[in-house]
C-alpha cells in the first residue's frame, strides 16, 4: 500500500527536491505538500506536476491545519516548514501536530528537520558554529 506524505514547507528548496528526487524516482509514496508561499524564492521551487496536490496556507493556523489532516489523512507528516519562525511559533506548531495526533488516527510518523539558525551565512562547513536558538543547539 502506497503511503501517503504531508510535507510542509513544500515550496522551500530542500522540501521541493525531495519532492522532485521522489516523483524523478518513481518512488511509491503519495506526495501532499502545504506551503504558505512567504520565501521570496518560494514561487521558483514550486513543484508543479498533475499528481502533486499542494495546499496554500498558514501551517501556524490550527483550524486550516486541521482540515488538511483531516482531508488528506496522511500517514507521515514530514516537517520541514520554517520561515523565521519565533521559537514561540515552533513549540505552538508542534502542539498543534500532538493535538492532531488524538484525532487522526492515520498519523504513523513525524520527520521533523530543521534548519534553522544553526551558523551564519559565511560558515564552511568545516567551521565550528554557535546555535543562534534553543532548537538549533540539537543540530
Amino acid at each position: 500500500m502506497t503511503q501517503k506524505i504531508l510535507i510542509t514547507g513544500c515550496a522551500g528548496s530542500i522540501a521541493s527536491n525531495f519532492i522532485r528526487r521522489v516523483y524523478f524516482d518513481k518512488l511509491p509514496y503519495q506526495l501532499v505538500g502545504i506551503d504558505n508561499l512567504s520565501s521570496k524564492h518560494s514561487t521558483k521551487n514550486v513543484f508543479l506536476n498533475k499528481s502533486f496536490k499542494m495546499h496554500i496556507g498558514n501551517i501556524l493556523d490550527k483550524e486550516f491545519f486541521g482540515k488538511i489532516l483531516e482531508l488528506e489523512q496522511p500517514d507521515i507528516i514530514l516537517h520541514l516548514a520554517h520561515d523565521q519562525w519565533r521559537d514561540s511559533d515552533e513549540v505552538n506548531f508542534i502542539y498543534s501536530i500532538y493535538d492532531q495526533l488524538s484525532i487522526n488516527a492515520s498519523i504513523k510518523k513525524i520527520i521533523y528537520i530543521s534548519g534553522n539558525n544553526y551558523a551564519n551565512d559565511n560558515s564552511k562547513e568545516t567551521d565550528l558554529v554557535t546555535p543562534q536558538d534553543y532548537h538549533s543547539v540539537g543540530q
